[in-house]
């Protein structure tokens, strides 16, 4: 005699159906998850370009203090010794290219060269605190370009400090540029 015996189980389309709300159920949140991670590299990349060029316009900003401090410990009243203005690191600057000014073990040094190319920055690490610098001796080329501009106006000088950067998820450049105007503070021009 034969019996039969019903068995119980997923048809294949079951089986699919089953399969793509899953897909769907784990899809969504890894792409939430994936476009949440490159909001915060480009947030990341966007404030480092902003302390770079806020660097930019304190370096300019100690070279007038530096001047400053030189002119009264000196006692002279000479203002022509520590003229601020006339200093070679910012005289680079007011050139149409600009120029690349970072700090060294806390002195601010002018790139040896102007920035036709741009200025890029290079990340150096050693026994001494992590810096961002335009020196390439001993550095990784970083996305990061930097250029000051020194602008002599009636009582004022302003300074731009823009540094552009290449994001590696977009396909145009991005730049932050911030101003500020000095005064000559100390008088010493």
């Amino acid at each position: 005699m034969y019996t039969h015996t019903s068995q119980s189980g997923y048809s294949l389309v079951e089986v699919l159906i089953a399969i793509t709300i899953f897909l769907m159920a784990t899809v969504g949140p890894m792409t939430i998850a994936a476009r949440a991670q490159q909001s915060a590299q480009y947030a990341r990349e966007q404030n480092t370009a902003f302390l770079l060029a806020q660097e930019g316009i304190e370096a300019v900003i100690d070279i007038r203090n530096e001047a400053g401090i030189a002119h009264i410990k000196s006692g002279t009243g000479s203002p022509a010794s520590s003229a601020w203005l006339t200093d070679a690191r910012v005289s680079r600057c007011e050139t149409v290219d600009g120029c690349g000014l970072y700090f060294n073990n806390n002195v601010v040094v002018a790139r040896g060269q102007v920035c036709s190319d741009g200025c890029p920055i290079y990340f150096k690490t050693g026994t001494q605190r992590a810096q961002y610098t335009h020196d390439s001796t001993n550095a990784t080329l970083t996305a990061y370009s930097r250029v000051v501009h020194v602008t002599p106006l009636t009582n004022v000088v302003k300074v731009t400090s823009q540094v552009t950067w290449q994001p590696p998820t977009s396909t145009a450049a991005k730049t932050i540029t911030l101003v500020t105007y000095l005064s000559d503070i100390y008088n010493t021009n």
